[in-house]
């Protein structure tokens, strides 16, 4: 699904909070992608996800032209309900967040015939990349990144493999 959220006024974001060395690295790797800085809401990357997130952003780096990464910012990354999410911002469409594909092209209420997705941005791709790595996230510890069978742990929503959830 592609959620609209609203505009925020992001002119200064590095005071907004510290931004830990896991995801500064990425910055570092990927400045085209993440515009040289943080992204405007609080990111945190586990420590498990750190591979599947770097691979997740070396495709979505092949993917854009020079000109589509111009207009291209990644928003946010965390972990919600036990799944890697990232939002991003693209030309005409605000802020994203791509959980599944199949309502890329569904007319938002009050868009007739309207799709939400504009065919001179690839943004049904990167919904696309998106989603499977928040989906292979589901199966990959957040603490060690071990690909297996993984578990939800107590009554917050996170994934660990049983060697990191015990005690």
């Amino acid at each position: 699904m592609i959620c609209r959220l609203p505009e925020v006024d992001d002119t200064d974001v590095e005071s907004a909070y510290e931004v830990e060395p896991r995801l500064q690295q990425l910055i570092d790797k990927y400045p085209r992608l993440f515009r040289g800085k943080a992204p405007i809401a609080r990111s945190e990357i586990l420590p498990g996800w750190l591979q599947l997130l770097a691979e997740l952003l070396q495709d979505i780096n092949r993917l854009l032209s020079d000109a589509e990464a111009t207009a291209f910012e990644i928003t946010q990354i965390k972990e919600k309900l036990g799944s890697l999410r990232l939002r991003f911002r693209c030309p005409g469409h605000g802020i994203l967040v791509a959980e599944t594909v199949n309502e890329l092209l569904v007319p938002g209420p009050g868009q007739r015939d309207t799709p939400l997705v504009a065919s001179v941005y690839p943004v049904e791709r990167l919904a696309a990349l998106v989603d499977a790595a928040s989906e292979l996230s589901e199966h990959v510890c957040q603490n060690c990144g071990r690909l297996k069978r993984v578990d939800p742990v107590g009554r917050v929503s996170s994934m660990r493999c049983v060697a990191c959830a015990t005690p």
